[in-house]
């Protein structure tokens, strides 16, 4: 009988330390970023935060899409979700047009 106790009591603590599964896990926010160079790599667009040095290479951030045949130089993407630190991800559809969503 005691075994089950013990047990019990392990799995207590082991519900206490676990998140919940009704937690709300927070997304990451939404950024927006400033196109500066689109490469040959169509799924790639090299981009910067507005207000930084794009001259900089530590301040280039790489954005994946799903195609980058309208995507201009200082075009503006409102809707980027961050991956990693330098990585970026198309949240939304693409322009419709060259240069124009």
């Amino acid at each position: 009988m005691s075994v089950l106790k013990k047990l019990k009591t392990m799995v207590e603590k082991a519900e206490k330390k676990a998140p919940s599964g009704n937690a709300s896990v927070s997304a990451p926010a939404l950024v927006e970023l400033v196109v500066w160079s689109v490469p040959h790599n169509r799924q790639l667009v090299i981009c910067h935060k507005p207000g930084v040095d794009p001259l900089n290479p530590l301040n280039l951030a790489a954005l994946q899409v799903r195609d980058n045949a309208h995507f201009l130089k200082n075009m503006r993407v409102m809707r980027a979700r961050p991956v990693s630190a330098n990585r970026f991800d198309l949240e939304g559809p693409l322009p419709r047009w060259k240069g124009k969503w």
